[in-house]
């Protein structure tokens, strides 16, 4: 599977091979506070995530460690509410994290695994729903 990666510095799109993103992939700019960092990534199949860090207020160093939160698109956001998910302020609302929408403190790595998790888990929904759709059962 390819997914491809726009970048809004150089305004060209990358693809990755195996179809999942990292932290690696995330262009940091200031934030608009004036303190920290912010980065906004299309991670495919209708949800991006939100990393900040640095500033007041924020959970995360911006260095070390960051704030994330995942936004889904409305088509997503209608099937993860059909599967019993809920929302605030158009961010998705995380069991694990104790039905929180942001998740703080997290470390690069620990970023990086929650990017693949919710990319993948949206790719499957969205598979599931597209069968469902158009009557397909494999």
């Amino acid at each position: 599977m390819y997914n491809k990666l726009k970048s809004r510095k150089l305004n060209r799109y990358y693809y990755k091979v195996d179809g999942t993103f990292s932290f690696e992939d995330l262009e940091f700019e200031p934030h608009p506070n004036g303190e920290g960092v912010m980065a906004y990534f299309d991670l495919g199949y209708g949800v991006g995530i939100s990393v900040i860090g640095g500033g007041l207020g924020l959970y995360g160093d911006g260095v070390e460690t960051f704030e994330i939160a995942f936004t889904p698109e409305p088509y997503l956001k209608k099937i993860l509410t059909e599967k019993g998910h809920t929302f605030s302020n158009n961010l998705l609302n995380i069991k694990y994290w104790g039905g929180n929408q942001v998740c703080g403190w997290q470390t690069k790595k620990q970023v990086s695994s929650y990017m693949r998790i919710f990319q993948r888990y949206a790719g499957k929904l969205l598979h599931e729903e597209n069968h469902n759709i158009i009557g397909m059962d494999y």
